[in-house]
């Protein structure tokens, strides 16, 4: 059993460094968003961060693009922002949490530039979506020791 646990629980810690972000596929967010605004105040701007998190499923499960920021909108921000090392904690008036602001607007901008949605530190070795890679090589060859 040790040697399937492993293996899983190290993919289920990756798998949202799948996610990479193509130019077209960048909104251009220039206002705070933030729940109960809709496409009608923001100039479509909802819809855009609506398609950017549904890249996601982990993210954005629902993936619905509905033009409304919703609860659902908001919990797939704070997953984003959580994963991004933006902030995991709080409220959107506290902290942000949840809150399209300034902060999370940049990073979803350098995300747009270099192409590559996440990046992460396991085990102090820092690791790059291209790193991730390959991950089912390093699987597949720790699976096959005995």
């Amino acid at each position: 059993m040790k040697r399937f646990v492993f293996p899983i629980i190290f993919l289920g810690l990756i798998t949202p460094l799948f996610t990479s972000a193509a130019p077209a596929d960048c909104p251009t967010l220039t206002d705070n968003l933030y729940q109960g605004l809709s496409d009608s105040q923001t100039k479509g701007q909802v819809s855009q961060l609506q398609k950017f998190l549904a890249k996601d499923p982990i993210i954005y499960p629902e993936g619905k693009i509905t033009g409304y920021f919703s609860p659902a909108t908001e919990k797939a921000v704070q997953r984003w922002q959580a994963i991004e090392g933006i902030v995991s904690a709080g409220s959107p008036k506290t902290t942000g949490y949840g809150r399209v602001g300034p902060q999370t607007r940049a990073k979803i901008g350098k995300i747009c530039q270099t192409g590559s949605a996440y990046s992460a530190t396991i085990g102090g070795i820092s690791l790059s979506a291209k790193d991730v890679e390959q991950i089912p090589q390093v699987t597949d060859e720790f699976l096959k020791l005995d």
